[in-house]
Order: structure tokens, then C-alpha cells, then sequence
């Protein structure tokens, strides 16, 4: 895993990696019923650990737009 630094404002490539793959093993062990919850818990979670609501957003509007291509 990398270590932060305190210029780092987005998670390396291959930390990002590890965590599509992460969340592809925990997504197919949810039960089909349980995945949209699972999500927004996840969602959730990850927002709680951002302290700017604009950053926030931002990525919801984000993924949102990227459902639209």
C-alpha cells in the first residue's frame, strides 16, 4: 500500500486498483437484494471521512454523469 503525503490529493493507481477489486470480491458475496444498500452504506461511509461537502458532491454528480455515457 502507498503511504500518503500530505501534497496527495487522490489515491494512487494501484491503490485504486486494489480497491475495484476489493469491492468487485464484496460485491459478488452480497446478495443481489442487498447490493444497492451495500452501496449506499459504502457511499456513506466514504463521505463521512470527507471533510468538504463540495468534494462530496462533486463525486456523486460524477458518477452520475458516468452512468450517463
Amino acid at each position: 500500500m502507498t503511504t500518503p503525503t500530505s501534497t496527495q490529493t487522490t489515491l494512487p493507481f494501484s491503490d485504486l486498483e486494489q480497491v475495484y477489486e476489493q469491492l468487485a470480491v464484496t460485491l459478488d458475496a452480497v446478495p443481489e437484494t442487498q447490493e444497492t444498500l451495500f452501496l449506499a452504506q459504502l457511499a456513506l461511509a466514504l463521505a463521512h471521512r470527507v471533510p468538504d461537502v463540495a468534494q462530496v458532491m462533486a463525486a456523486i454528480q460524477e458518477a452520475r454523469d458516468g452512468l450517463e455515457t
